[in-house]
């Protein structure tokens, strides 16, 4: 999810992180979406064509950044970020990272120890992301959404799109407009 305008972190999302997860946000209009979509996907799509604006396939060529949460999994649990390769990654930052414990740390130092659980919230480009997504012990935030969408790993692409002004979407949660269903799409 990437905000009003031109992504990157808006303060919605910050704000939204640890009180709720994506299907609960609610959309607005000129909200960026980045969608993890399958081949079915078309921007000529009724749904895609009277709801959203702005559709593109995501390529790394446009420099955009976007923000993605990762789940800490049993793998790297009890290493640092230094040792589990998780600082430095060429293309994303480290932006926070909520513990299980409640807090939320910024600026967090390449030491901090891992725990099971823990989100680490990241912002960066389509390769940046990409790494993490593969990286071993990490499981996207939203990844049962994504699996729910049932793409293959072959199949997903990543596609950006806008909400559009008078779309139904507007003040409807994710959740809420079957966003998953309708357009067998999941925001990540």
């Amino acid at each position: 999810y990437g905000g009003r305008g031109g992504g990157g972190g808006g303060n919605r999302a910050e704000s939204q992180r640890a009180a709720t997860k994506m299907v609960d946000t609610v959309l607005e209009p000129g909200h960026q979406l980045l969608l993890d979509v399958g081949s079915d996907f078309g921007e000529h799509m009724p749904a895609v064509e009277e709801h959203l604006e702005d559709v593109r396939f995501v390529s790394d060529e446009g420099g955009k950044e976007y923000t993605a949460a990762f789940t800490v999994g049993k793998v790297i649990a009890g290493k640092t970020l230094k040792e589990a390769g998780l600082i430095g990654i060429a293309g994303v930052t480290l932006t926070h990272l909520d513990t299980t414990d409640g807090q939320t740390l910024h600026a967090v130092p390449s030491n901090t120890v891992l725990q099971n659980g823990d989100v680490l919230w990241y912002a960066g480009d389509v390769e940046g992301l990409t790494f993490l997504f593969a990286t071993p012990g990490l499981e996207h935030f939203e990844r049962e959404q994504v699996k729910k969408a049932g793409n293959t790993d072959l199949e997903r692409r990543l596609v950006q799109v806008v909400v559009a002004m008078g779309s139904p979407l507007i003040g409807r949660s994710v959740r809420e407009s079957h966003f998953r269903t309708k357009y067998n799409a999941a925001i990540v």
